[in-house]
């Protein structure tokens, strides 16, 4: 566990996702509100967890649309971030199993996972290994978004 800039590292992530966002013609948008303080976390796990999300809003929005990550102030010694896409959103079957083992029952394995993935699976096992839990938030309309509150560092 180190201090560092969440900021910093969420516009590095981006670079690794410009070429394809561009080819796509989506817009990647970092919402940050000024004046964050550092956020005291494993630098390389917080890196894992923004590029499976970051991922996964990618191939989620359609050609054109938008990902949009956003991080703010929560409370006393909190950020909170939040990863939104415009795509088609996550269908209620699925919201309930999206951060356990994917389970395949039968041999069309691709359509009847009964979860969201390994990548899903890892954000979430990493966020709880910071003290943190990640959450699908309810959306009205079309996209998904996922939320965690990571905390801040403490001291001088």
């Amino acid at each position: 566990m180190a201090p560092f800039f969440l900021s910093d590292l969420l516009q590095d992530v981006f670079q690794k996702f410009e070429l394809a966002a561009e080819a796509r013609g989506q817009r990647l948008v970092a919402d940050i509100a000024p004046g964050l303080p550092r956020v005291t976390a494993d630098l390389a796990m917080m890196e894992r967890v923004l590029v499976n999300l970051i991922d996964n809003a990618v191939r989620a929005a359609p050609v054109g649309g938008d990902v949009t990550v956003r991080l703010t102030p929560r409370g006393r010694g909190g950020i909170e971030v939040t990863v939104r896409d415009t795509g088609p959103g996550i269908a209620p079957v699925l919201a309930e199993h999206l951060f356990e083992r994917p389970v395949f029952t039968g041999y069309a394995a691709a359509q009847e996972t009964r979860s969201g993935g390994f990548g899903l699976m890892i954000v979430d096992r990493i966020l709880r290994l910071h003290e943190s839990t990640i959450r699908l938030l309810p959306q009205s309309g079309a996209g998904a978004a996922f939320q965690f509150v990571l905390r801040c560092e403490t001291g001088p």
